[in-house]
């Protein structure tokens, strides 16, 4: 279970990365949609956090699996519980019903246990707190932007300006008082415009890491107690009571001990046997004080 929570899930957790499936187009487009028709002078909010639930939304399928898991481990040690009782074998009825109370117990404990690893996630989807201290500010966020502007400008800007030119040259205008058509895929109209974009994006992409990243840890953190205290722990306190409770019956008792037939056979023979071997004893105790 330590090897779970410690290498196979955190291993999982940390594959996911905070862009994955998650383009630059996809997150300019976000922020489009989220300011709608007016020009945006500053990064929308709104835009952000719809990202980055998005990017959290992921983390649910590894912390559902880690709880699969463990479950799947608690069934292989109660199965190598009832092997270390060879005595068990004597009364086969006992040992099924054993076997039947306790995968039922463990199989009871797994979905509290998905639904409280489900409920830590729509906790963190449920509100987004920028005001986290180990969140970046948004003076950061806009510094770390403005540090990787410089980083490919100007071959950018050439192949803005030839897909400008190409989408010019594409359109034929019929007269000078209709509108050109409106091409398929909008773009942006100028490099300024593109460079706006390009910073938001940076500025987006920064924030969403920073928050994605407090997420990661949290969850890493939070998954294994909740699957420690929901469905380990729940097992290991619950299981005398409900063998008590689904066993400990009077009218159970005759059934429950009934013994293998093979086993009853072996007895029956060892008590003929016992009961043989007392009259010999005594027998001879007789033939000793005749003799005396």
């Amino acid at each position: 279970i330590s090897d779970i929570f410690h290498n196979v899930f955190a291993r999982s957790l940390h594959k996911i990365q905070p862009f994955d499936d998650l383009s630059d187009h996809q997150i300019r487009t976000a922020i489009l949609n989220a300011t709608a028709t007016k020009p945006s002078l500053f990064v929308t909010e709104d835009s952000f956090q719809l990202l980055v639930k998005r990017q959290i939304a992921r983390l649910k399928t590894p912390s559902v699996q880690c709880s699969e898991l463990v479950y799947d481990e608690l069934r292989r040690i109660a199965a190598q519980c009832e092997n270390l009782m060879p005595e068990l074998n004597r009364f086969p009825e006992l040992k099924g019903r054993l076997s039947d109370c306790t995968r039922n117990l463990i199989k009871g404990k797994l979905e509290p246990t998905k639904a409280m690893i489900a409920n830590l996630i729509n906790i963190e989807l449920a509100y987004i707190k920028t005001t986290h201290p180990n969140f970046i500010s948004s003076s950061k966020a806009m510094a770390h932007a403005k540090s990787q502007a410089s980083q490919g400008n100007e071959s950018r800007q050439k192949e803005l300006l030839a897909n400008l030119t190409d989408t010019l040259n594409s359109i034929t205008v019929a007269g000078d008082d209709k509108l050109p058509p409106v091409p398929p895929v909008l773009r942006s109209q100028d490099i300024s415009n593109y460079d706006k974009g390009m910073s938001e994006t940076r500025i987006i992409k920064t924030l969403i890491k920073s928050y994605f990243d407090i997420v990661q840890k949290i969850i890493k953190d939070s998954v294994p107690k909740a699957v420690m205290h929901f469905l380990v722990q729940g097992c290991r306190n619950s299981i005398q009571g409900e063998l008590v409770k689904h066993l400990y019956k009077s009218q159970f008792f005759e059934g429950l001990m009934a013994e293998e037939e093979e086993a009853r056979k072996e007895r029956e023979d060892l008590e003929r046997m016992i009961a043989v071997l007392q009259k010999c004893v005594k027998i001879l105790k007789v033939i000793k004080d005749l003799g005396m």
